[in-house]
This record gives structure tokens, sequence and C-alpha cells, in this order.
């Protein structure tokens, strides 16, 4: 069983998608990733992520290989410390330095994850894909928060222009604590819920096992405002650590049983917790997990993913 992270899930998805790693596992795991629709190649260039052959030459360059007789001699012979001062590579988050992510090189990938998951042509093995409900409260940086109804309202005009008096309908300001939840709330469902939502879908209706989760508990701590963050089901995971509550004690040894005897049988379902019901041709059932609620939760953000399906390709 492979399983993954943010951008763990990204690569879990990747793996699913790549023929250079079918066989190579038995189920997947994606929490809080995405199956990337879009990608840049080795001569084309999608988003952020450059064309793989201008940023090599670029990295030859800096690394001193350029004019090197055996370049990829010159290149293995750097040593470590050497490659990350000189490339100082990134995830992101507003760092400067190199920005490394997947490539279409046709090898590897020869279709893009997402497209493969709604082809169908991904490695036909059970799969579990999960979300937090509040996965962008951390990934927003502080200067990326609208901090007033009227900049909110002009950060969606700016980013959807065409349908922007639909979107703020959606996510009007007044229903959120502060403008920028807004504003989160609405990146969470195009960017995490949403996609999550139809990667399941997908899964299943290509004849698929598939299983999905939604993350909701809060801590009772100075993280509280942040919500369901991103990457908050980790501590239980791989926990308990030290300061947990009761109840949060019995949700990481249920989230531990879930994930091992999926890796074990297939099914994540068992003796001891509540029910998983698996995702259904036609119905959208998922499973809550918090230390207040463990059980089913039918149809999580569907008008939302509904609205948005109308406008992106998800």
């Amino acid at each position: 069983t492979i399983f993954g992270e943010s951008a763990g899930g990204v690569s879990v998805c990747a793996l699913l998608a790549s023929p250079r790693a079918r066989g190579l596992f038995h189920r997947a795991i994606i929490q809080s990733g995405n199956c990337r629709r879009s990608l840049g190649g080795l001569t084309t260039a999608s988003g952020n992520q450059e064309a793989g052959y201008v940023q090599g030459e670029r990295i030859v360059g800096a690394l001193g290989c350029a004019a090197a007789a055996d370049r990829r001699a010159c290149l293995r012979a750097q040593p470590w410390p050497q490659l990350i001062e000189v490339l100082q590579p990134t995830v992101g988050f507003g760092r400067s330095g190199e920005n490394f992510g997947l490539l279409l090189d046709q090898f590897t990938l020869t279709q893009t994850p997402g497209l493969a998951m709604e082809a169908g042509t991904v490695a036909p093995v059970p799969l579990i894909v999960g979300v937090n409900a509040d996965e962008y409260t951390t990934l927003l940086a502080p200067e990326s928060r609208p901090p007033t109804v009227a900049a909110y309202e002009a950060l969606v005009r700016s980013s959807f222009p065409t349908i922007a008096p639909l979107v703020l309908a959606q996510y009007p300001a007044s229903a959120y604590p502060a403008p920028w939840y807004a504003w989160a709330d609405l990146l969470d469902d195009l960017n995490f819920a949403c996609p999550a939502r139809l990667a399941a879908e997908r899964h299943r209706r290509n004849g698929h096992l598939a299983w999905r989760f939604i993350y909701t508990h809060v801590f009772a701590n100075a993280t509280a405002p942040l919500g369901a963050f991103h990457g908050a089901e980790l501590s239980f995971l791989f926990g308990p650590p030290a300061g947990f509550t009761a109840s949060e004690v019995a949700l990481s040894a249920s989230i531990q049983r879930y994930w091992t005897r999926f890796a074990t049988t297939g099914d994540p379902s068992g003796v001891g917790d509540p029910e998983w019901p698996a995702r259904t041709p036609t119905l959208d059932v998922g499973l809550e997990l918090s230390a207040a609620r463990i059980g089913r939760l039918d149809d999580y953000r569907r008008s939302q993913c509904e609205f948005w399906a109308r406008f992106v390709a998800l």
C-alpha cells in the first residue's frame, strides 16, 4: 500500500497513472492531494512549471557542468550540500528557488494523472481518497488573506471575471466569521474537496473500489480558528502525541486501524470501528473522521462541486 499527504497525495496519484509503477503496489491512499489534469512536458510549460529541458539547462549551468565533456558525470559528482546551496529547491509558498514538479515525459508519465483517472487507465487497485475540511486556512499566507469584504469581492472579481457574481452568491462573505475564510473555503472546494470527490467517483465508475474520508476534527487549542487544517490528520495517523485527549487518542487508534486493515485486506472496515461504506457507482458516500464523531457522511460539498463543474474542468 502506498499513501501520501499533500504533495505526497499528488505523488500517489502520479504513481497510479504511471505505467512504470504498474504492479508494484496493491492499494493506494490519497490524503489532501489531487490528480493533476495538466502538466508541463520536456519541451512545454504549464502554470509555474517550466519545460523540463529549459529548467535542466539552467541547472546544468548553475552547477558548472554546461561545458563538461560528460554532463551526467559532472552532475552526479556534485555533493548534496552544493546542490541544495546552488539550486535552493522549493515547494512554493512564496519562496524563491527551483520548483520541481511532475512532467509529462511520455516515459514515466504518458498521460496526466487527472485524465488517466477520468479515463480509467490508472492502476486498478482499491483506493482511499480524502480531504480535511479546512485545508486552506494554513495554506494561505497572511498577505494572501483578504482583510475586508471589499478586498475579498475584488479578489473574486479579478480571479473569476466572467462568473464573479455567481461565485460571490455561492460564497458570500456574510456567511463567514471573516472575509478571508470565504476565500479559503472557495479554494478548498476548487483544489481539494471537489477533485477528491471526482477521483473517487471516477475510480468507482471505472470498475474499481473506492472509499472517501472527510477529516473534520478541530483541536481545542490555539489552532481552533484554523479548523480542520491541512495536515492535521497526520498527528492521528502517526500519533497519538502527548497531550491528546482520551477521545483524540481513540480517534487516532481508529484511523490507524482503518489504514492498516485497508493495507491488509483491501477494505478499511472491520470489527471495533464504525463501518466505512465504499463509494457506489451512484452514491457519494464517505466517512467523517473526528474525535466527536466517526460516521457516514453523504454528498460532502455536493452543491459547491456541482457549481464548479459548470465552469471548471476538475
